[in-house]
């Protein structure tokens, strides 16, 4: 939404440190959405979306990593997620993380 917003701005002819001071946002934002606009000529249709989001590409929390975790849990349901964190060599706050979010197990 703020960026809609400096786009609006900047067709009102504001400067860049009027729009920063009124929408509190950095100054280099506005002045990067500005630059944006005068390289596609005005095409606000093209700046006016979000940026894509690329994953990272160390990322542990995989479909396979978590299918593992998976197998690990359904063969030895009382091993600790401790355990589990240092045989796969990983925090044990990603072990937890799998476990709850991704499986969605619950001991009971």
């Amino acid at each position: 939404m703020k960026r809609h917003a400096v786009i609006i701005a900047i067709h009102a002819n504001h400067s860049d440190l009027e729009i920063s001071q009124f929408l509190k946002v950095a100054r280099s934002f506005v002045h990067k959405v500005r630059r944006e606009l005068e390289a596609s000529d005005d095409n606000v249709k093209s700046i006016a979306k979000r940026k894509k989001y690329e994953a990272r590409s160390d990322r542990v929390r995989t479909s396979q990593f978590v299918q593992q975790v998976q197998g690990i849990i359904d063969k030895d349901p009382s091993k600790f997620i401790r355990a589990i964190s240092r045989d796969l060599q990983v925090s044990e706050c990603t072990i937890r993380r799998i476990v709850h979010e991704d499986i969605r197990y619950n001991p009971t």
